[in-house]
């Protein structure tokens, strides 16, 4: 099963502050620079700010967290997360987003560790977090939960 990631206002506000901040620092250059007052420069300049500013944008509205049979799979752009059923340790929901290996767009998160794999654990938010949590349940049942 499929599961969109929530998107929260703070994030909305996050992500547009960061997407004010790269085109600030992309195009400040042209205002105080009259070497970057050429055809080349400007399609060079302009290809890049388009390649960032949609590959930000891409990597954040495509986060998905899918439950299949035997693992979870996290997506989120080019980051891809499968996490083995039989590998998951515990699960419990946090506040903190800030630290950490997260994949998510909201303040409301489940943290998932589990056993091998680089980093241990990783922050989620599912927007049906209940019914995601009882598949999850369903699916780890000597994980412990703490919620």
């Amino acid at each position: 099963m499929v599961f969109e990631a929530a998107r929260d206002s703070h994030f909305r506000t996050l992500m547009t502050k960061a997407v004010t901040n790269m085109t600030l620092m992309l195009v400040f250059p042209f205002f105080f620079n009259q070497a970057t007052h050429n055809v080349w420069f400007i399609l060079v300049w302009s290809s890049i700010y388009l390649f960032l500013l949609v590959s930000f944008i891409v990597s954040v509205t495509k986060i998905r967290y899918e439950l299949n049979e035997n693992y979870l799979l996290v997506k989120g752009g080019p980051i891809r997360s499968k996490i083995p059923y039989d590998k998951i340790i515990s699960y419990n929901t946090t506040a903190d987003v800030y630290c950490g290996y997260r994949v998510l767009t909201a303040s409301d998160a489940i943290e998932i560790f589990y056993e091998g794999g680089v980093r241990r654990s990783v922050k989620i938010a599912p927007k049906d977090q209940e019914t995601f949590l009882e598949i999850l349940r369903a699916q780890c049942p000597k994980a412990q939960m703490t919620l």
